[in-house]
This record gives structure tokens, sequence and C-alpha cells, in this order.
């Protein structure tokens, strides 16, 4: 595991181990803003669960919808 330094929304700079990304996933960017970022850090914390974990779960949630299943089938997305 590699150190990173760096500054997360309005920490100071600090050290951070960061994972390995397993080779059957694949890393995402996303921007949001500070007010959600902050209620998701409290939400994984108060679940205790990781963010990573939490953006995970919404996905599929998200890909599991009826109107998303919809266009996936609409416009034969899978593969």
């Amino acid at each position: 595991m590699a150190i990173s330094y760096g500054k997360i929304a309005g920490d100071s700079l600090k050290s951070y181990e960061m994972s390995p990304t397993p080779k059957d996933k694949q890393e995402i960017r996303v921007t949001i803003d500070k007010e959600t970022y902050r209620l998701l850090k409290k939400l994984a914390g108060v679940k205790e669960s990781s963010m990573n974990r939490l953006m995970n779960e919404a996905l599929d949630r998200f890909l599991e919808s009826d109107d998303t299943k919809e266009v996936i089938q609409r416009y034969n997305l899978e593969d």
C-alpha cells in the first residue's frame, strides 16, 4: 500500500493509505458539493461503513431501478 498526501474536503494536509484497486474493479471520480460530502461521511460513520461502500450501494440501486433497466434493455447496453 502506498501512502499519499493530500487535502481531503477541508481536512488539513495529512497522510492516508490508498488501497490498491482490485483487477476486477474500475476506479471512477465524481465531484459532489461539500454539504453532500459531509453528510455522506457522517452516514458512513453512523453505519460503520465506508463512503466507497455507500456509493457502491447507491449505484447498485440505481442500476437495478426499473427506469435504468428499461434504458439498458432498450439500447442493448449489457455485455
